[in-house]
Parts: C-alpha cells; sequence; structure tokens
C-alpha cells in the first residue's frame, strides 16, 4: 500500500524511515530530522543522539558523542532553557567543543546538587520543628497509649548530640514506661491528648 501522504515522503518518493531514538524514546523520522553522514542512524532532535553516541563506532559523527545518558539529558536540558528560536541540538553541542560540554554538564550536576542539598536541609529543618512541636505539645497536653491510657511525659533523656531520644511518661495508676523518640508516636505507641 502506498503512502498517501506527501508530508512524510522523500522529494524522490521513497517512504520515510520512521522509528525512536535508542537514547531517550523520542519519535524520529529521516524526512523531518538530521542523517547522520557517518553511521546513517537518525539524529534525535530531542537528546542529538545517533549510533555513534551509542557504541562510539563511528568518528565522524555528527549526534552528541562522548557522553553518558545522564550528560546527554543535561545537554538537552540546558539546550531546552535557550531562548527562542533555537538551532537543531546536535548544531548546538557541536558550536562547542567537547570539553565545554563535559564543563556545562558538570556545572549542572553541581547546580543540581546544591539544589538537592538545600532541599535536604529544609527537609531536614522542618522536620525537627515538627518533633520539636511534637514534644512541646506532648508535655502541654499529655499523652495516650492504647494499653496504659493517658499519661504525662515526666522526663527527656537527649543523646550526645542534644536531640531528643528516649522519654518517660507516667501514667495513670503509677505505670512508669520509657519510649524511644520520635518513633513512639511515628509507630503508633503513643499519641497525643
Amino acid at each position: 500500500m502506498a503512502n498517501t501522504d506527501v508530508r512524510w515522503q522523500h522529494k524522490d518518493g521513497r517512504l520515510p524511515r520512521e522509528t525512536v531514538c535508542w537514547s531517550c524514546g523520542q519519535s524520529v523520522n529521516d524526512v523531518q530530522h538530521k542523517v547522520c553522514p557517518a553511521c546513517g542512524w537518525i539524529i534525535c532532535p530531542a537528546c542529538g543522539a545517533c549510533r555513534g553516541s551509542k557504541d562510539g563506532r563511528f568518528d565522524d559523527c555528527v549526534g552528541v558523542r562522548a557522553f553518558d545518558y545522564y550528560g546527554r539529558q543535561i545537554l538537552r536540558d540546558i539546550w531546552l532553557n535557550l531562548p527562542e528560536p533555537r538551532t537543531d541540538i546536535s548544531d548546538w553541542v557541536h558550536s562547542h567543543t567537547t570539553d565545554d560540554c563535559k564543563n556545562l554538564i558538570q556545572q549542572e550536576k553541581e547546580r543540581r546538587s546544591q539544589i538537592a542539598r538545600r532541599n535536604k536541609e529544609a527537609e531536614t529543618r522542618e522536620a525537627n520543628e515538627r518533633l520539636i512541636a511534637l514534644r512541646d505539645s506532648a508535655v502541654a497536653h499529655g499523652v495516650k497509649h492504647l494499653a496504659f491510657g493517658h499519661g504525662r511525659v515526666s522526663k527527656w533523656e537527649t543523646d550526645a548530640s542534644g536531640n531528643v531520644s528516649y522519654l518517660t511518661v507516667v501514667f495513670d495508676g503509677g505505670k512508669t514506661a520509657q519510649f524511644v523518640f520520635p518513633q513512639a508516636f511515628t509507630d503508633g505507641f503513643l499519641s497525643l491528648e
């Protein structure tokens, strides 16, 4: 059956080669996208990969080469953040030396690492604030245990770094018990009243 969609045919009538990028899964075809003259594979418009970037056997490939998948993704992300109109990603990468691209990748990895570190610090700070609020609420309002009933926190024990690690609760009826903090609350042994 002949393809009647002229947008998807070569000028000489050949049907297009359609596939997906081996690296990122983007749909590619040889009508809309460049073909690498060295390896003959379609250069992905999303990540810039061709066969040379997969197995390194073709030195003259014009696709994005010499970078692992994560490095190609970083270059793609940088390229996507460029102002419009953008050149093709493979042209953009090849306008930089390999060392320039490696430096861009390294800078972006460091930037992402700093963001992840700041987010982790913020999460830790928020978790500590929640623990302090939990501790203060336990002192002010008392606690409840499923078996022992209502009780009051009588003592907080701290570890060497000053973090609360144990709490001692005196329950109605005189029963005293020690619990690990905050696991006694997070695991459901104690609840706030």
